[in-house]
């Protein structure tokens, strides 16, 4: 940078010469000179910004390279899990001790799915902006309290836990 001025100082600096009273040619040399330094600074912040703007764009990429990599080992996890959980129930085993892990497939409250939403009726049916859609969790009360809901139903389901 050109001197220890700030960009601030230096701009005020500018302003205080181009109003200045007196000998003018002088004003307009310190102005130029100024001008020149304000130029200068400028340029080095728009430097500094273009460094930090690329640095930001670099984390952007390491982010997503590292989100797309933790997301390939959820993946790997779920499947192991599943691998695991369905080799239990097709052996009939609930449980079994593994090593220093405790493995054990349990049944779940189940997950509902909607078959055909266009036949829900209206009362379970949240109305959104200008949509509706069903309303899962009273259409999943409704169905455990023994009620039928037409175009849905509760599918069994299981977890896998280890210890």
């Amino acid at each position: 940078m050109s001197n220890g001025l700030s960009l601030y100082k230096l701009s005020n600096d500018f302003e205080y010469y181009m109003q200045a009273e007196g000998d003018e040619e002088i004003a307009n040399a310190l102005a130029e000179i100024t001008a020149g330094q304000i130029e200068s600074k400028a340029e080095n912040w728009c430097h500094f910004l273009a460094m930090v703007e690329g640095q930001v764009e670099q984390f952007k990429a390491e982010e997503k390279r590292i989100a797309a990599a933790r997301k390939v080992m959820e993946n790997k996890i779920e499947r192991s899990r599943e691998y695991i959980k369905e080799a239990l129930i097709h052996a009939n085993i609930d449980k079994l001790t593994a090593g220093t892990f405790k493995v054990s497939v349990a049944k779940t409250a189940g997950k509902l799915i909607i078959d055909d939403p266009t036949v829900i009726p209206a009362q379970y049916l949240l109305f959104v902006a200008a949509y509706t859609e069903p309303d899962s969790a009273s259409i999943k009360e409704a169905i455990k309290s023994g009620e039928i809901v037409d175009g849905a139903h509760i599918e069994p389901g299981s977890s896998l836990r280890i210890k």
